[in-house]
């Protein structure tokens, strides 16, 4: 099962979507998880086939997996279709839930992408907030400082790079950093 997955993902990677999309599904055949079905319905949508990931969806759902990550994947097709209701319904899920982070990060995503930039910042926050990460490290504060800057504001929080971090939110907290003319930092 991991070996297909990772082989899945390098085909992605590499543009070999329709050999990707063998693995994935191949993958959710031999042991059927959130993750391998999730897998699956992510690389429908990047290779823009929404009715296979919707397919995929459906055989997930259909086996009793019910995982924040399958309810943020839900929420993209609905974007993609532009299907406000069914957007809405996913982030209702998500309302005081523990373990919804990635829902609420992907209606962040969703609020910046249609310029509703302090709301996209309120969801990030939140999403780190409820994934237990907080302060002006956060991959939220991070993201959102960088909407932010893209439309010509100055951060409304302090970005700050800590050695704790994984690579990826140092990585980007650096970007931000740079795209706000905090060079010294």
């Amino acid at each position: 099962l991991i070996a297909r997955v990772n082989f899945g993902s390098c085909l992605m990677d590499l543009g070999e979507t329709d050999r990707a999309l063998g693995q994935f599904r191949e993958a959710a055949r031999l042991r059927p998880t959130p993750h391998s079905y999730g897998q699956g319905i992510i690389a429908s949508l990047r290779a823009e086939r929404p009715d296979e990931a919707e397919k995929t969806m459906a055989e997930a759902v259909g086996r009793g997996f019910d995982t924040p990550s399958l309810h943020d994947l839900q929420a993209r097709l609905a974007f993609l279709r532009n299907d406000e209701a069914a957007m809405q319904r996913q982030w209702t899920w998500a309302t005081g839930r523990a373990d919804a982070s990635v829902v609420v990060r992907g209606k962040a995503n969703v609020e910046a992408y249609r310029g509703r930039v302090r709301a996209a910042r309120r969801s990030a926050e939140t999403g780190d907030t409820l994934g237990g990460r907080t302060g002006p490290s956060s991959f939220g504060t991070a993201v959102a400082a960088l909407w932010e800057a893209e439309v010509g504001l100055s951060p409304s929080r302090p970005v700050a790079i800590a050695r704790n971090q994984p690579l990826t939110i140092r990585m980007l907290g650096a970007i931000v950093l740079g795209r706000v003319g905090q060079v010294e930092e």
